[in-house]
């Protein structure tokens, strides 16, 4: 009787260590799978493709490091226009950016922005947003320049730029019957149509 509780004893020892082992065995092999599977890197992406006023410009996700204010509180991403040559700041108000200038409302010293005939845009940074003025007739044209002009900038869609936090309008001295009305981009929903 001794023998046989020995026995038993031995068999069920025998069974748990057996066990164990198999749950070693499974864990050490399922550990050595998983650390030794090489991950694939993703396939490279092809760059982005944007309009820009004259077709379509390539622009790499690393280019687009600057976030700007979009109207619903969000972000935008866009090209970093304010490390371009043709970015010109505003010694006088070091928030201001100006991204393309009349020369009619240049100050002594334009700098070396982009001269434009037709309107001025600028970039307001504590605001994140944009203020578009047209100063040339016909203002309709003057207007789908401008946004040509700022969709190519920034490097971005039309339906971003619908998205932008801005202000586009014109003054007196150019158009008394839209002077302080908010214009709006052409192409985008309730935009005032122009002349």
């Amino acid at each position: 009787m001794g023998s046989h509780v020995y026995l038993s004893a031995m068999k069920r020892y025998l069974l748990i260590g057996l066990g164990v082992l198999i749950v070693i065995s499974v864990a050490v092999t399922v550990a050595f799978i998983v650390l030794s599977k090489k991950e694939t890197p993703p396939p490279p992406q092809a760059p982005a493709l944007f309009p820009s006023a004259g077709g379509v410009s390539q622009i790499r996700p690393s280019d687009m490091v600057l976030l700007v204010a979009s109207k619903a509180g969000g972000d935008i991403a866009v090209r970093d226009f304010i490390s371009d040559d043709t970015t010109f700041n505003d010694p006088s108000n070091p928030d201001v950016y100006f991204i393309a200038r009349s020369s009619i409302e240049c100050y002594p010293d334009c700098g070396p922005g982009a001269s434009q005939s037709a309107f001025n845009i600028s970039y307001f940074k504590p605001t994140r947003s944009f203020t578009i003025a047209i100063l040339e007739e016909p203002i309709g044209q003057s207007r789908i320049d401008a946004e040509n002009y700022l969709m190519n900038v920034l490097g971005i869609t039309s339906t971003q730029m619908c998205e932008l936090d801005q202000y586009t309008s014109t003054d007196t001295q150019t158009n008394p019957a839209f002077a302080g009305i908010p214009l709006g981009f052409s192409f985008c929903p309730g935009a005032i149509k122009l002349p």
